[in-house]
């Protein structure tokens, strides 16, 4: 996760528009953390939606869609939504 909010605030502060922030490959992810493989970061990917997921529903008793936080771009690979916010945890 920090791999995507680190990119995602890169390209918030260089002024990309929504459809132009990055993406990083599940590899890529997966490396971040040490691992290897497409199907560890996919794996990953899926574990922190499901995270994230259950916790919207306890707090807030919906659901998210898959893409509403963690994005998936056809062919390109994962990023954050470019519309969500990332704050520090004192911002909560």
């Amino acid at each position: 996760m920090s791999e995507l909010v680190r990119i995602h605030r890169e390209d918030g502060v260089a002024g990309r528009a929504p459809d132009n922030f990055r993406t990083i490959s599940a590899t890529h992810l997966a490396e971040a953390m040490s691992s290897t493989g497409d199907t560890a970061g996919r794996k990953a990917v899926s574990r922190v939606r499901k995270k994230i997921g259950d916790e919207y529903q306890q707090l807030y008793g919906g659901q998210l869609g898959m893409d509403s936080v963690i994005e998936m771009v056809q062919g390109r690979g994962y990023r954050l939504n470019p519309h969500v916010r990332v704050v520090t945890p004192d911002q909560l």
